[in-house]
């Protein structure tokens, strides 16, 4: 059942909309000889030619990183808000880098919600830290540093970020890895210890790539603001212009729970369309930054589209109010 209505494995893209790497997709012929199996109660076959039990260690996906770090082990605070926490981590860059790949593991997946890897040259995140008696430091919206680069995302399902051959994140010298982790409001007190694993590439050459929100709800949003009244269904769209040529390499949607499809393309001077995601049936439990097989190149005056449909109706399963109740725009999972 969950193969015939594609829901296992998961892989919320539309592979007929733009095939994308790495993707987790059943051909149709093998959803049927699944269903004919199960529909035969699930036949033995000759077990000595099955294969072992998989193993479910928990292993890193970046075996062995170049530098691996983790924050202080905090204790939660029980509280009926949520609560976005940021960590210095205990590593300092001793020399210009480029990230290859990065990995987050969380600490308690019961709890975290989402995090945000930033660098900060300035040492201001270092000092607002030591301002707070506890790990780390309380900040909504960032790290509370002006012009700290974001450089890492990981949301529920995310695999390790990687980049293309020949790509990386720079990192540079002297900088502090600083991570804000959300945790949404709990009944419970709760530990978490989470760690980042960072694999970097040969610096030769490396062309340099950052994460960029072309497309967001707050500055690009061209019929917000953000808000879904009760019992009502509304799509809202964002639009950028490309100033200057421009190569992407990835694209990571993101949306909360009444969130129910979302769907970004370009348009290129000369009218062409190049479609980049679509998100039919939005799952907030899979989420991705999900990597083209091939970096698209986007000429000056490049258009991008985004577009997005919520629910805030009883319609919605996932719903996170019952009755319905206005919804913002906002962090917190219920926004």
């Amino acid at each position: 059942l969950y193969t015939s209505y594609r829901l296992m494995p998961p892989w919320p893209p539309d592979e007929s909309y733009r095939s994308l790497a790495h993707e987790r997709v059943l051909t149709q012929d093998e959803i049927d000889i699944i269903a004919a199996w199960a529909e035969a109660d699930g036949p033995q076959g000759n077990m000595a030619n099955a294969p072992s039990l998989p193993v479910f260690s928990g292993a890193w996906e970046i075996a062995e990183p170049d530098a691996s770090t983790r924050m202080a082990d905090y204790d939660i605070p029980i509280s009926s808000e949520d609560l976005y926490r940021c960590f210095v981590l205990p590593y300092q860059v001793a020399e210009n880098h480029f990230i290859k790949r990065l990995e987050v593991v969380p600490g308690n997946r019961e709890v975290v919600h989402h995090v945000l890897v930033f660098q900060d040259t300035t040492g201001q995140a270092q000092q607002l830290d030591a301002a707070d008696p506890d790990p780390g430091y309380t900040n909504f919206g960032g790290i509370g540093v002006d012009n700290a680069p974001l450089v890492g995302i990981w949301a529920p399902g995310s695999p390790a970020m990687s980049t293309p051959d020949g790509m990386g994140i720079k990192l540079y010298q002297g900088a502090d890895l600083v991570i804000q982790v959300h945790y949404p409001a709990d009944d419970e007190p709760r530990l978490d210890s989470t760690r980042i694993n960072l694999e970097f590439a040969d610096g030769q050459g490396t062309r340099e790539i950052g994460i960029v929100p072309a497309l967001d709800h707050l500055y690009t949003i061209t019929d917000g603001p953000l808000v879904i009244p009760p019992n009502e269904v509304r799509t809202f769209h964002a639009q950028f212009n490309v100033p200057f040529q421009t190569t992407i390499t990835a694209i990571g949607p993101h949306a909360h729970l009444v969130c129910t499809s979302m769907k970004a393309y370009a348009v290129a001077p000369g009218n062409d369309t190049i479609p980049l995601v679509d998100i039919p049936a939005w799952d907030f439990h899979w989420q991705g930054m999900y990597q083209f097989r091939r970096p698209i190149y986007l000429p000056t005056g490049t258009v991008l589209y985004g577009e997005a449909t919520y629910d805030n109706t009883a319609n919605n399963p996932n719903n996170p109010n019952d009755p319905p109740q206005h919804v913002t725009n906002g962090e917190a999972t219920t926004d």
